[in-house]
C-alpha cells in the first residue's frame, strides 16, 4: 500500500451560543472580519498551523491542520482566547470532522484514458477540461488521478476511509491491467 499524506482537515464546532463578531472584531485586531464580503470572523493560529472561522451564530470552522489533534487545539486555543476578552463560550466543544484531504504518489505513471474506458461509470474524464480523472466511491470519497501517478482525495471524515477508498481504486485499476498489485 502506498503512503497517504493528510494535506488538510475540516472540522466545525459549537464553541458558543451566540458572538458579537463587530465586537469581537475590536478586541482582536488580528482576526479578519469584513462582513460586506463574508460573514464570518477569521483568526490565523500558528501554532498549530489552522485557521478558525467564527460565525456570528457561535459555529466555527477550523481548516488547514493536518491532524484532529490539531484542527481541536486550534479549535480550544480561539474558545481561550474569546474567553480572555470576556465572551461567553464553550470550553470544550466538540469537534467534528467534515472534510478531510489527503494525497499519495502511485510513483508510476498512470493510463487515465484506459481507465476512463474501462470504469466508464464511475469516472469522468474530460484532458480538454481537466488533466485528471474523477474517480467517485460508493461513499463520499473522490479521488483526483494524474497520469503522473498523484492521487488527491477528499470528501472522507477519516484517514481509514481515505486508506480504503484508495485502495479500492488500486484493486479496480490493477484488475484491468492498468497497474500492478
Amino acid at each position: 500500500m502506498v503512503d497517504v499524506v493528510v494535506e488538510n482537515i475540516v472540522v466545525s464546532a459549537q464553541v458558543a451560543d451566540e458572538i458579537d463578531l463587530d465586537k469581537l472584531s475590536k478586541e482582536l485586531p488580528e482576526a479578519q472580519y469584513n462582513p460586506d464580503l463574508f460573514p464570518g470572523l477569521t483568526i490565523r493560529s500558528v501554532s498549530p498551523r489552522a485557521a478558525v472561522i467564527l460565525f456570528s451564530n457561535g459555529k466555527a470552522v477550523c481548516t488547514g491542520a493536518k491532524n484532529i489533534g490539531d484542527a481541536r487545539d486550534a479549535v480550544k486555543k480561539v474558545c481561550g482566547m474569546l474567553g480572555s476578552k470576556g465572551f461567553a463560550v464553550n470550553k470544550n466543544p466538540r469537534v467534528t470532522v467534515q472534510n478531510m484531504v489527503v494525497s499519495t504518489n502511485l510513483k508510476r505513471d498512470i493510463d487515465l484514458g484506459s481507465i476512463a474506458d474501462s470504469l466508464k461509470t464511475k469516472v469522468e474524464y474530460e484532458p480538454e477540461r481537466f488533466p485528471g480523472l474523477v474517480y467517485r466511491t460508493e461513499s463520499d470519497v473522490v479521488l483526483l488521478v494524474f497520469n503522473s501517478g498523484r492521487v488527491v482525495g477528499t470528501g472522507g471524515k477519516s484517514k481509514k476511509e481515505m486508506e480504503m477508498a484508495l485502495k479500492g481504486l488500486m484493486e479496480e485499476i490493477s484488475s484491468i491491467g492498468v497497474i500492478e498489485k
